[in-house]
């Protein structure tokens, strides 16, 4: 069960991103949640994926919707 809330929360933040809302708030907490994975995890093959991913989201809490998002 908390495998899928884990999912349908990361499809949810990631539909946001994409669609352009809310995304510095989204960013803030996605870079959280993904360092949390990284310490519960470890730098498995899966660790070193969050890794990568929660470099990009204090980019994009700083920077905010641009041209890319959708919306």
């Amino acid at each position: 069960m908390l495998v899928l809330l884990n999912g349908s929360f990361d499809v949810l933040a990631a539909l946001l991103l994409a669609i352009g809302v809310w995304v510095r708030l989204v960013a803030a907490v996605l870079f959280a949640h993904l360092l949390g994975i990284v310490f519960d995890v470890g730098l498995s093959a899966i660790g070193v994926r969050d890794v990568g991913l929660s470099f990009a989201m204090p980019a994009i809490t700083l920077n905010g919707s641009d041209v890319w998002c959708f919306g």
